[in-house]
């Protein structure tokens, strides 16, 4: 990973950090892209986030 892609990656990960997924909602969603609190891919590292978290335990993603 060059220098770049890891300082990109940062703000990224935080905003990811910041997404609560156990209460968002498409509206907060749509909300949150309107207002710039978070983009798609800043969503999409929290619910990526969120398997790795959790599917170790669960078991219930096979296939992504």
């Amino acid at each position: 990973m060059s220098t770049n892609q890891s300082t990109s990656a940062t703000p990224i990960a935080s905003l990811a950090e910041s997404i609560d997924l156990t209460t968002l909602t498409v509206e907060k969603v749509q909300e949150g892209f309107l207002n710039s609190k978070f983009t798609a891919e800043s969503l999409t590292s929290a619910c990526l986030h969120q398997i790795a978290t959790y599917n170790a335990h669960y078991n219930a993603i096979i296939f992504l």
